[in-house]
């Protein structure tokens, strides 16, 4: 009571880190998980700009202290266990859930009660990606506020975020309750026969 809820960040700035004590959810993209991974060692985010994607973004030309601007560019992001790693190295700074996506890839969560990979639905005939991670954020905060346990708040946002991906635009393509439910009882996941 009377802390942050949930941030949903995109991207790791060094002014997000005293909210971070006073969050119960903090659910982020690999971008923003590798990021932190980068601050923590000691890089600076300039010097992580330039790995990531050999762009620098600045506010003030005297110092780099601003974020990497992707733009698609996905080398040298963290992958995979690697993602839980800064998971839980999140999770070390105050909250009590971290959520990492990773896309198609599914999540990794690092949580009191253990952690632990969610698989991705596959979606149906992909038309546009616009929003799905938004959309994963909130059903799994709907998810969680309407009782569902963890693990299946995530599996519930993966299959609403897949089933977005089958209309072009942010809001188009978000599904009824009854469309998400009919296609977590017979979509196949990533990773899974």
């Amino acid at each position: 009571a009377g802390g942050a809820v949930c941030l949903d960040g995109t991207h790791f700035h060094p002014s997000v880190t005293p909210l971070l004590p006073s969050l119960r959810y903090l659910v982020v993209s690999r971008f923003f998980a590798s990021e932190f991974m980068a601050a923590q060692s000691g890089r600076t985010l300039g010097a992580a700009a330039r790995d990531y994607a050999g762009t620098l973004v600045t506010r003030n030309q005297a110092t780099l202290t601003d974020l990497p601007d992707h733009d698609g560019t996905e080398a040298d992001i963290l992958e995979g266990t690697e993602l839980l790693d800064a998971a839980r190295r999140l999770r070390g700074e105050g909250p009590s859930v971290v959520v990492v996506t990773e896309g198609e890839n599914g999540c990794w969560c690092a949580s009191p009660d253990g952690d632990f990979h969610t698989p991705a639905f596959i979606a149906p005939a992909v038309v546009d990606t616009t929003g799905a991670g938004d959309v994963f954020h909130g059903a799994f905060l709907l998810a969680r506020a309407n009782g569902l346990e963890l693990g299946g708040a995530l599996e519930f946002a993966s299959a609403v975020a897949a089933l977005k991906c089958r209309s072009l635009g942010g809001r188009a393509g978000i599904p009824t309750m009854e469309e998400t439910l009919s296609f977590m009882a017979s979509a196949p996941r990533q990773g899974r026969a």
